[in-house]
């Protein structure tokens, strides 16, 4: 990889500013999804809003962040890299943390263990390695992290589509 990131990322540019607008876009949407639950996000719910929804408002925003940070055009490959590092690590640590809480609810089928749990730490092992790649000059390093930025945005998706479903027959049940 080039000393600077634009050299680098020039023919990444439109791809990061993408995916990166449409992570924003749908981060937006999240606020929507949360006034549709907000009869459910009650104080007796603060576990499952830890584990649910805060988490996919959190991989979004590492995409959002993740695409900004890519096209500064002065970031450096070792400053990239170690941005890039403690980022995967953090969202690793983070991830691993959520899947073990939602691993020990017995009510989560198995369908959400992976879209809550195992695909966010995926895409942060990914984004880490990621940076690993960049720093030792390995090839392939910038496909990793768009695949990575990608599956957190995928998973963000269906996450966010999958709460505002619940939240909708949560509504419509009777007390």
């Amino acid at each position: 990889m080039p000393t600077s990131s634009l050299d680098a990322l020039r023919d990444w540019h439109d791809f990061f500013v993408v995916i990166g607008t449409a992570s924003a876009s749908l981060l937006g949407a999240m606020f929507v999804v949360i006034s549709i639950g907000t009869g459910f996000l009650k104080k007796q719910h603060a576990p499952a809003t830890r584990d649910f929804l805060t988490p996919t408002v959190i991989h979004m925003a590492t995409v959002v962040i993740g695409c900004a940070l890519v096209v500064v055009p002065s970031l450096e490959r070792v400053s990239f890299s170690v941005v890039f590092g403690l980022g995967g690590l953090i969202g690793l640590i983070y991830s691993g943390r959520i899947g073990l809480s939602v691993k020990r609810r017995h009510e989560i089928d198995a369908e959400d263990r992976i879209w809550y749990a195992a695909l966010p730490v995926l895409g942060y092992a990914a984004i880490a390695a990621a940076a690993f790649m960049v720093l030792r000059r390995l090839p392939g390093a910038l496909e990793v992290l768009a695949a990575a930025l990608i599956l957190l945005l995928i998973a963000g998706i269906r996450n966010a589509w999958d709460m505002i479903l619940f939240f909708v027959l949560h509504a419509r049940r009777p007390n």
